[in-house]
């Protein structure tokens, strides 16, 4: 949680009765006002939420007795279940998590611009490769990361960052900004991607064969 200390994102308006308990009541808002507890506080509370219930149980052994009541060996086994709930990321936390990463790396890609091509560009594209892993860590079941990733291996792969040009990083700069503007689906992924390759950024650098798989 230490890593959001700096932003100013977005958390629940407390003061809109309208939206109150609603997971889409996120606005704009002092988050750098926030204590450290409180974010702690607020992240913990919209990490989960509960999705549905299914039923778990354990298996409990007795002996019982014959209509004599005389006591036999058999053993009666008997299954009791209780609910146990199945939770999964809420969209608020998916939402403040995309928010405060996009922005580091959105940031370190305009930084990185006006260096395309000369090793001062390296500060900023490993700060971009760093935050992609750190947002990965914290919320690795968010989509756009494959879009990210696919960013990160365009770079990463064989130094391929240093043969970018400030233009090709402005580009990727606008298509990513677009991309956590919007609600994301699988074909919004695919054009992102594709969009990348478009400009120039390699997003399967890696070489691969069905005979070498064979081997």
């Amino acid at each position: 949680m230490e890593a959001l200390a700096s932003t100013n994102q977005i958390i629940p308006d407390s003061n809109s009765s309208q939206d109150r308990g609603s997971q889409s009541s996120i606005i704009d808002s002092s988050w750098d006002t926030k204590s450290h507890a409180e974010k702690a506080a607020f992240l913990e509370s919209t990490y989960t939420i509960e999705k549905t219930d299914v039923a778990s149980g354990i298996i409990e052994s007795e002996a019982y007795k014959t209509e004599d009541r005389s006591p036999v060996s058999k053993i009666a086994r008997k299954l009791k279940f209780h609910k146990k709930p199945i939770r999964q990321v809420s969209e608020d936390y998916l939402q403040i998590i995309r928010a405060h990463f996009t922005k580091l790396i959105l940031q370190s890609i305009r930084n990185v611009q006006p260096y395309a091509g000369t090793p001062n560009a390296s500060v900023y594209v490993h700060k971009i490769l760093h935050t992609i892993r750190d947002f990965e860590d914290k919320s690795p079941d968010d989509p756009i990361l494959e879009v990210l990733f696919a960013f990160y291996d365009a770079l990463a792969y064989q130094h391929q960052w240093t043969t970018y040009t400030s233009t090709q990083f402005e580009k990727a700069e606008e298509i990513l900004n677009q991309i956590t503007k919007e609600s994301i689906k699988s074909k919004d992924i695919e054009k992102a991607v594709a969009a990348l390759d478009n400009v120039g950024f390699d997003t399967i650098p890696f070489q691969f064969s069905l005979e070498d798989d064979a081997l």
